[in-house]
């Protein structure tokens, strides 16, 4: 199984931190009651908020996708490794 790690500047909460990362836009996720009660099971089993269980998904998602929309230079370019 893949691991990855979150950008530690995706996590400075302060503001003022010249290095905080501003983040203007929202994302919004439509979910059936299915998927709804999945994501609630996930957040109990992994003890962490819904916000990041699906931002870790999208992350996932986007590594996994990334290799066959971006040729090898753009990948190393973003530092990615998938």
């Amino acid at each position: 199984m893949r691991t990855f790690t979150i950008n530690e500047r995706l996590l400075i909460r302060k503001r003022l931190d010249p290095l905080y990362v501003k983040k203007s836009a929202l994302e919004q996720f439509i979910l059936d009651d299915k998927r709804s009660n999945e994501v609630v099971r996930l957040v109990e089993e992994y003890g962490c908020g819904k916000t990041i269980l699906l931002f870790q998904i999208l992350l996932d998602y986007c590594c996994a996708i990334a290799p066959a929309v971006l040729d090898e230079q753009q990948l190393k370019s973003f530092g990615l490794e998938c």
